[in-house]
């Protein structure tokens, strides 16, 4: 409700009641605006802040540790150290987060995205993007639609920011495989074992293959069987080619034959798969352009004129048959999208 249609609705009452009625309001938005900022500043430091400070400590404790004691006993301490971190790790909240699927939704895509961020901080930030915005609207438009939109709008930022930070980095890793799975066939035809291929890889080559090879090679000399380690790198990894060297990698430990030549075929596959899909962005840039004009156009127009001139666009939420057109203008609009996405995407 806007302050026009709130003094409209109070037609009895004198325009100075209406506008104190309207100051109070605000008022009264704004102190819960305040307190709820106040509130979420002083959980991240309780939740945040605090269990970083207990894992510097714990670390510090480690080191003295393995510095002064003997061997012995160090270890015992130093395994007793780090249960406790690993314990410490899950807040209430984050383990309130993963009994459910969307927090082990949200640890897989922070963990893809390679973000220093766990699941209940992310619900921390969603939540305080959503309530903020959304207080915030409300005291400048006093609208309860609009007020929702952006809401749920900031809220999805940083769900829609992770997504992006994930398909960077795996494709980042996709442009690294293939230099990768050569370093690995020269070590392997130097007559190195299939673990030491994999610390040349952690060794040599950048982020991030690096760090999910060397995770890898970790678990391996953890004493993990090479077929887990490398379904973790899987899960951690979603990628088709990926998938397919593993395959060949485990398939080859079961019945033998020359990985070396295995590895190098793979790698020129998906150079070949690089080069074609560099070809095939060429020719449907046009139709990608057109697919980013149709769906921006219509929705920042319709920002400027509620900016300009609200009550123009008013009767498309107000009234009936305007939200009935803007209904079939979104179906519409979502189709059209659908439609020249479903053309342009070619699989290579």
């Amino acid at each position: 409700m806007t302050r026009s249609s709130w003094e409209r609705a109070n037609p009895h009452g004198s325009s100075v009641t209406a506008s104190d009625e309207w100051e109070e309001t605000s008022m009264l938005v704004l102190f819960i605006l305040v307190t709820f900022s106040l509130f979420a500043f002083g959980l991240y430091l309780l939740l945040v802040r605090g269990e970083e400070e207990r894992q510097r400590a714990l670390h510090k404790r480690l080191e003295s540790l393995l510095r002064s004691e003997t061997a012995e006993a160090a270890t015992d301490e130093a395994i007793h150290i780090l249960r406790e971190e690993i314990e410490g790790q899950l807040s209430w909240l984050q383990r309130l987060a993963l009994r459910f699927r969307l927090g082990n939704e949200l640890f897989r895509l922070i963990e893809q995205a390679d973000v220093n961020m766990r699941p209940h901080q992310l619900l921390l930030l969603i939540f305080g993007l959503a309530v903020g915005v959304g207080a915030f609207m409300w005291i400048v438009r006093g609208s309860l639609l609009i007020t929702a939109v952006m809401g749920v709008l900031a809220g999805a930022a940083p769900i829609l920011y992770l997504m992006r930070m994930r398909k960077r980095r795996l494709n980042h890793f996709l442009e690294q495989l293939p230099d990768a799975l050569d370093l690995m066939t020269r070590a392997l035809r130097a007559g190195h074992a299939f673990s030491s291929a994999l610390s040349t890889v952690a060794a040599e080559m950048p982020d991030p293959i690096a760090k999910e090879f060397r995770r890898t090679f970790e678990e391996q000399n953890l004493g993990m069987s090479l077929k887990v380690a490398l379904e973790h790198l899987i899960e951690r990894v979603p990628l088709l080619d990926l998938r397919l060297c593993v395959t060949a990698i485990l398939i080859q430990r079961e019945t033998g034959g020359n990985l070396a030549e295995i590895l190098e075929n793979i790698a020129t596959v998906i150079r070949d798969r690089f080069r074609i899909l560099g070809q095939v962005r060429v020719y449907t840039a046009q139709g990608r352009m057109t697919g980013w004009i149709i769906g921006v156009i219509p929705f920042a127009l319709a920002f400027y004129i509620y900016l300009v001139s609200p009550d123009y666009i008013e009767l498309l939420f107000t009234h009936p048959v305007g939200r009935a057109m803007a209904l079939m203008a979104l179906v519409f609009e979502g189709l059209g999208i659908l439609m020249i996405r479903r053309i342009i995407n070619i699989s290579v």
